[in-house]
């Protein structure tokens, strides 16, 4: 295995600009479209919704590999958690031309920087659900600090676990 295979790549957190990432996002793939929505779909939703905060990742080529949504205040609510100190992690996904290279775990280190760089020390905990079913998001998530609460939700196509992780 070559040395670039083998070093964490690096990953920068931008804020979704439909002049600049509309027309990659249009190439963006999904396999597991019965577990999330689309970005682009992720990203209409979002425009009625103000807190609802639609993000990029870039790669150090600048390459659009992922995308995700944070969604403040009325987010968490909906699962029982203090919208002060929280905030909920959607739509998160890796584009699959990009998969199993190391950015999913690189993003949430950048994902936990972004956090505490844009929306400040008081929001100490991510929230997110994952489909019951999607054991490879489900281990993704565990390897990266997120502990399952115990808790599940009726989500749109089956049951969702509620996981949690300090931001810190």
């Amino acid at each position: 295995m070559s040395k670039a295979h083998c070093e964490t790549p690096s990953i920068r957190i931008e804020k979704y600009d439909p002049n600049h990432h509309a027309r990659v996002l249009q190439d963006y793939r999904l396999t597991e479209l019965q577990y999330t929505k689309t970005p682009l779909d992720a990203v209409r939703e979002a425009e009625t919704d103000p807190q609802k905060i639609p993000l990029v990742m870039r790669n150090e080529a600048n390459e659009l590999v992922g995308f995700f949504i944070l969604h403040t205040h009325d987010g968490v609510t909906e699962y029982n958690y203090d919208p002060e100190s929280s905030v909920l992690l959607r739509s998160y996904s890796i584009d699959k031309k990009y998969r199993r290279r190391g950015y999913a775990k690189a993003s949430f280190e950048a994902i936990y920087r972004f956090i505490r760089e844009e929306l400040g020390e008081k929001i100490t905990q991510i929230v997110l659900t994952v489909n019951i079913g999607n054991e490879a998001a489900i281990a993704l998530y565990e390897n990266a600090g997120f502990r399952d609460t115990g808790e599940t939700t009726p989500g749109r196509h089956s049951m969702l676990k509620i996981f949690c992780r300090s931001v810190g």
